[in-house]
């Protein structure tokens, strides 16, 4: 759940981004590089992009291999221990 709700707000705050400076970024980019046709535009982020699914699964492999180490240390404690604490 966490790793879904991560990349939900983080490809929300993304498209905010994209929003919000897509129009004075494709003016600067056009004024920097002298391009001076309307029809280029600049994107900060875009659905199709590959890049944006790999990067989904590398929160799902992070999120995965730091679940591993705590459920080890659960596996191999004690629970006679853990009962005569209580």
């Amino acid at each position: 759940r966490i790793a879904f709700i991560s990349f939900v707000l983080g490809a929300v705050a993304a498209g905010v981004a994209e929003y919000l400076y897509t129009p004075q970024l494709t003016a600067i980019a056009n004024s920097a590089f002298g391009n001076m046709t309307d029809k280029i535009s600049f994107s900060l982020f875009n659905l199709s992009s590959p890049f944006l699914w790999l990067i989904l699964i590398i929160i799902f492999i992070t999120c995965a291999v730091a679940s591993i180490q705590p459920l080890i240390r659960n596996i191999l404690r004690s629970p006679i221990n853990d009962i005569r604490s209580e």
